[in-house]
């Protein structure tokens, strides 16, 4: 049977079958849960960072900081004036579910440079590395 463009027209008998297999090929129960989000700004004073995330739906996370724990929280954590050097930070939401966030630097002291450098790792949520 050929419709008004000319092209064979697919029955219903045909069509209804590939419909169902390609529905049942996606279907299952999501299994992973939704990484946690991280954002680092500088601020509010000039030698402090926060640091916050959205591990929706989790109740709380735990912050790393260069490879350590430093904390579990249930909203933003500030920082004050760290040592010289490089700290990559990412959150873990809930605590030990191995559910983490992208992982950003922040670079210290607080400078222009190293502020640039923090707001960069932020930007691309540390695609870019350290």
């Amino acid at each position: 049977m050929k419709n008004k463009t000319g092209r064979t027209a697919l029955s219903a008998a045909v069509l209804a079958p590939v419909l169902i297999l390609g529905l049942g090929v996606g279907a299952g129960p999501v299994s992973a849960a939704t990484p946690p989000t991280i954002s680092i700004t500088t601020g509010p004073g000039p030698t402090e960072w926060t640091v916050e995330w959205d591990g929706t739906p989790a109740a709380d996370c735990a912050v790393w900081v260069d490879g350590t724990a430093v904390a579990t929280t249930a909203s933003g954590v500030r920082s004050g004036p760290l040592p010289d050097g490089t700290y990559p930070t990412y959150f873990e939401c809930p605590p030990s579910s191995g559910n983490v966030s992208p992982t950003v630097t922040l670079y210290a002291p607080r400078n222009p440079l190293n502020d640039l450098r923090t707001q960069i790792s932020n930007d691309t949520q540390g695609m870019f590395g350290s």
